[in-house]
């Protein structure tokens, strides 16, 4: 068994306008800009990729109010 250690967020930096990654450990959807935050293992493969950056901050919350 596996044991994560602290994540990282990348920012998706590519031609489309979002995408959607099978990685390791997670699927993630990036947009554009926007920064994801990804657990350690599957940091590890988007870092070699040239349409990742590392991320600056979080990504941000969804302030889009829902009723309950």
């Amino acid at each position: 068994m596996t044991t994560s250690t602290k994540g990282k967020s990348f920012t998706y930096t590519g031609g489309l306008d979002g995408i959607e990654v099978c990685l390791p450990t997670h699927t993630y959807t990036f947009v554009r800009g926007e920064a994801v935050e990804v657990c350690a293992e599957d940091a590890a493969v988007l870092k070699a990729r040239s349409d990742f950056s590392a991320g600056t901050k979080k990504a941000p919350a969804d302030s889009t109010p829902k009723e309950v």
